[in-house]
């Protein structure tokens, strides 16, 4: 399959700060406004590509302003707006979903959306920001990639983890197994280049940005 560049998600929560979005779309090649993220498209002054949604949020003035988008009308009351965002991204074959303004309002939304994002079956990643971390995800296997000396990371699941190994970390772990889930908050670099490795399970790792 032949990946084209990075697209972006802008759901109706909580913005980043101006600049943060700014940096985050500055190599994306769509943004999908997910229903009444295009609301926000308009308050941010981005020009979504496409809308997708049951489209019963968006007020008129927004379809109005943003009439040369492409909208995708999806009634299915079964699936929210993040996975028909993210199933209509996943035929742009990307190199990688960045989300936007998932979380804050309502608290089962967030947890929804967080159940949703830990259970994307694709080889597509997922990054999701806010404005003072990123989050991704691990399924099974080893997993190397850099990181800052002294920043700070945080990793958990949701279910079960079996031999999980952390080496380049303040705390590591060596074939350590947990169950039914595991809490690995604010681990800490201690190497630029670091190993997770585990055999069973899916991580959510959440980096910390540098103050």
């Amino acid at each position: 399959m032949s990946f084209e560049k990075p697209v972006a998600i802008i759901a109706n929560g909580e913005p980043e700060n101006e600049q943060l979005i700014k940096e985050i779309l500055k190599d994306v090649h769509t943004i999908i406004a997910a229903d009444e993220g295009a609301d926000l498209c308009a308050k941010l002054k981005i020009v979504p590509n496409i809308i997708i949604g049951d489209l019963d949020s968006i007020s008129t003035k927004t379809m109005e302003k943003f009439s040369d988008c492409e909208v995708i009308y999806r009634p299915d009351q079964n699936t929210n707006d993040l996975t028909k965002a993210l199933e209509h991204a996943k035929t742009l074959s990307p190199s990688i979903i960045k989300i936007i303004a998932l979380w804050g309002r309502r608290t089962d939304h967030i947890i929804s959306n967080l159940i949703i994002a830990n259970s994307w079956d694709s080889d597509i990643p997922l990054l999701i920001f806010d404005n003072y971390g990123k989050m991704f995800f691990l399924n099974s296997g080893k997993h190397r990639f850099k990181g800052k000396p002294g920043e700070t990371i945080s990793m958990f699941s949701l279910g079960e983890i079996k031999n999980l190994t952390l080496k380049g970390f303040r705390y590591p772990l060596d074939k350590a197994s947990f169950s039914p889930s595991f809490n690995g908050l604010s681990n800490i670099y201690d190497s630029g280049s670091v190993t997770i490795e585990f055999s069973k399970g899916r991580l959510i790792v959440y980096e910390v940005f540098p103050e």
